[in-house]
């Protein structure tokens, strides 16, 4: 930082704020741009908090989403397979009766 009689030059003041041409802005001006930065920092951490949360959130949504197809899919597969075992034991019992009735001595 050049100075002229402890004061920056203009060419080297930030530009957003004036009162950093005074004895000791540098200081000052450090601190205020560290201050911006970890405001800025702050900021960016609450967004990528927030922005990890929905995304959590929509990752649960989906999983129960998932999860309710699945059921309502087992369902459907526990009834088909419970009405393909009773009609085979339907059709396994006809074939018993109609065995028997045929070897009833007449």
């Amino acid at each position: 930082l050049d100075t002229i009689g402890g004061l920056a030059t203009i060419a080297d003041r930030p530009q957003y704020d004036l009162r950093f041409s005074l004895c000791g802005a540098y200081v000052d001006a450090q601190h205020h741009v560290a201050k911006m930065a970890d405001e800025g920092a702050a900021a960016a951490k609450l967004q990528a908090l927030q922005r990890s949360r929905a995304a959590r959130a929509e990752m649960l949504k989906k999983k129960e989403a998932a999860a309710k197809v699945q059921a309502v899919k087992r369902g459907q597969r526990a009834r088909k397979e419970r009405k393909e075992q009773q009609q085979a034991a339907t059709r396994v019992q006809a074939v018993h009766r109609g065995k028997r009735v045929r070897k009833a001595p007449q």
